[in-house]
């Protein structure tokens, strides 16, 4: 019987981990076999703006997992990745009546993870419920619901006519600023944008959203005839400002999940558009060894004699 070690000694490595930004230019992501967790963020699109003194558009809802099981998507995995919202087109005249609302914007999906797209803004009526609400009269966030919760709600104001909240945050971001005060001719304040979600952290040495992560911030509502200085800002992660009268609603950031800003009065200008969104990836990293046997190869080896101890 042959007496000694077989095989040569073992070489243990660290894998690198390894961060992805994934945008609708890049719809798809592949998985090493041989990672098996990773930290992913899903962010949808953002809403559109509403017009005449309306709500700025919700942060697109955002979802983050860590340690999640890669396993079942080993290979190449399609993403998608939700668009924004169109802002609500001019109206023409005075309201009547009419809501002038924008559109919702789009889920995106990821490793069966789904996050639902931003409320549009609204005049006068609720702010379209999403991943974080419209403002308007303050839409419902993490809609449909899931938890821990994709978003927030959206702005309420505090009349039916001249003025709008801002747009809801996103994930753990904060709630659409609400429309308040008056200046010394009577426009209303209106309401920021909430901030939205900071993964940053989460994704050490990758370049993505506002001030090192911020992502899904609202849309800034608007005042009914009142200067820029009124207007409602975007909140922090691409929130789109909303705009003096004449002039359309800031978009929402692309590849943010920004909700939009609004036009202040009509006619003239339009809602925003809401930004697209995004998906982060972080592959946990792992420990890779060589000239490891299995147990099988060891069984093997002893049924054929050829296993012993050293001398």
């Amino acid at each position: 019987m042959a007496i000694g070690l077989i095989g040569t000694p073992a070489t243990v490595t660290r894998a690198s981990s390894s961060s992805t930004k994934v945008t609708s230019t890049t719809p798809s992501f592949s998985v090493p076999s041989s990672y098996l967790t990773a930290t992913v963020a899903v962010v949808a699109g953002g809403g559109g703006g509403g017009t005449n003194h309306a709500g700025g558009g919700g942060g697109g809802g955002a979802r983050l997992s860590e340690n999640f099981d890669v396993t079942p998507y080993h290979g190449t995995t399609p993403i998608t990745i939700g668009g924004g919202g169109d802002g609500a087109p001019t109206p023409g005249g005075p309201p009547n009546g009419i809501t002038f609302t924008g559109e919702k914007g789009s889920n995106s999906v990821a490793f069966g993870i789904t996050s639902a797209g931003g409320g549009a803004g609204s005049y006068g009526d609720n702010g379209a419920d999403g991943g974080s609400g419209g403002g308007g009269n303050g839409g419902d966030g993490n809609t449909p619901p899931v938890s821990p919760p994709q978003g927030a709600n959206g702005g309420p104001h505090t009349r039916t006519w001249g003025n709008g909240g801002g747009g809801g945050g996103g994930a753990d971001g904060v709630n659409g600023g609400t429309a308040s005060g008056t200046d010394s001719i009577g426009n209303v304040v209106a309401g920021n944008g909430g901030a939205g979600s900071n993964y940053g952290p989460y994704f050490p040495g990758l370049s993505f959203g506002e001030s090192g992560g911020y992502v899904a911030g609202g849309g800034g509502g608007s005042s009914h005839q009142a200067p820029a200085p009124k207007q409602g800002q975007g909140g922090l992660g691409g929130g789109g400002d909303s705009k003096a009268p004449g002039n359309d609603g800031g978009n929402g950031d692309a590849n943010m999940g920004g909700g939009a800003g609004c036009n202040s009065q009509v006619p003239g200008g339009v809602g925003g558009i809401g930004g697209s969104g995004l998906v982060l990836v972080r592959l946990n990293p792992v420990f890779v060894a060589s000239n490891v046997w299995s147990l099988k190869k060891v069984f093997q080896e002893i049924k054929a004699n050829n296993w012993g101890t050293p001398t």
